[in-house]
């Protein structure tokens, strides 16, 4: 009987076990569908709301819409845990130290932020989360070395410096942070998409205008084949000239027939977001940076026995030239410096705070 008993309970233990499983995965299943219906509404929103009215739009951008997000929680897995921001740990920390030049360059970037400043005001919390941007840069110099005892000159050396900061996205949360990074890249993608029929429209007011212009001087050329300039000008030099300006026109008019065919419908915004967040890897990207430098911001060889640190971080990349480097911060309430502290600071630079 203890034997049964012992069974019928270890049965038990698992069939609950199965419910609570299948409930979790209902449940999952009823969040992801919020979160993907939510998506589509978001870049219909921000693309034309019009959109609405096309039958089945919601279908029809899913497939791309989950892709694009998809691969934008990809991207923002890359970003590290947060580093916190404080001024006694920049001497020690080897992010804040290669980041920022000094701790009072560091302090004085985040106490400057409105927005920064004004979420603390909003909210009773101790410490906010938020994201830096800046850009790396590379300079080659000629600097010295030690080799052993003896200091080597002229060396080719490459320093790498940190600027351009923004920081921004202030919540309590690292999760909500790190949602709101995941919405701006949705409407950056989206953004993106309206770029491009932009570009289209202005290429197909371009191209109306040449047409108008070829069509004059079709028409003049026309006139002068019957018309006194007939008889002064040679005749193979005027229909070579009639020839080139109906062949111009006939690009001009097969160009705008493409442009037409590609933004003349709501159906057409559908085609265009589900091109871009389809793919949304080319407009969008990441790479892992890591490097050795040293406390003076020179870079260092992987197999370089001078003492040094390493750090990595994301670099995200917007078309062939924008690079921006990410990083997710912890800041505490208590290192904003207090407005009159900080105009002292800052009055040989800046008019007003």
């Amino acid at each position: 009987m203890l034997g049964n008993k012992a069974v019928l309970q270890n049965l038990n233990r698992t069939v609950m076990a199965w419910i609570q499983r299948k409930k979790a995965e209902r449940q999952a299943a009823r969040q992801q569908e919020t979160a993907v219906l939510a998506a589509i509404e978001q870049v219909v929103e921000k693309a034309n709301p019009r959109i609405r009215s096309v039958r089945g739009y919601q279908k029809k951008l899913r497939p791309a819409v989950e892709n694009a997000l998809q691969y934008i929680d990809e991207l923002v897995a890359t970003i590290p845990a947060p580093i916190e921001i404080k001024h006694k740990a920049w001497f020690a920390d080897s992010y804040l130290n290669a980041f920022f030049a000094t701790a009072d360059e560091m302090q004085i970037l985040f106490s400057r932020s409105t927005e920064l400043r004004e979420f603390f005001e909003r909210q009773a919390v101790a410490e906010s989360y938020l994201f830096l941007a800046m850009t790396k840069r590379e300079k080659g110099i000629l600097g010295m070395k030690m080799e052993g005892d003896i200091i080597q000159r002229e060396v080719p050396q490459t320093t790498v410096s940190f600027g351009d900061y923004l920081v921004g996205m202030p919540t309590a949360t690292e999760a909500e942070t790190r949602a709101e990074l995941r919405r701006r890249a949705l409407d950056f993608l989206v953004n993106q998409v309206l770029e491009n029929i932009l570009a289209l429209r202005t290429q197909r007011e371009t191209l109306q205008q040449h047409r108008q212009i070829l069509k004059i001087k079709l028409r003049v050329l026309q006139n002068k084949q019957h018309g006194l300039e007939s008889l002064l000008q040679a005749g193979d030099d005027m229909e070579a000239e009639l020839n080139s300006l109906q062949q111009k026109l006939a690009e001009n008019e097969q160009n705008l027939q493409e442009i037409w065919e590609q933004m003349d419908e709501l159906n057409d915004y559908v085609d265009h977001l589900n091109t871009v967040l389809g793919h949304p890897q080319t407009y969008l990207g990441v790479t892992k940076v890591t490097m050795k430098l040293n406390r003076m911001g020179i870079k260092q060889d992987e197999n370089s026995t001078e003492e040094g640190y390493e750090i990595s971080f994301p670099e995200f990349t917007s078309g062939a030239q924008l690079k921006r480097v990410f990083v997710l911060v912890n800041y505490p309430r208590n290192e904003m410096l207090p407005r009159e502290q900080l105009r002292a600071l800052t009055r040989p630079y800046l008019t007003s705070i």
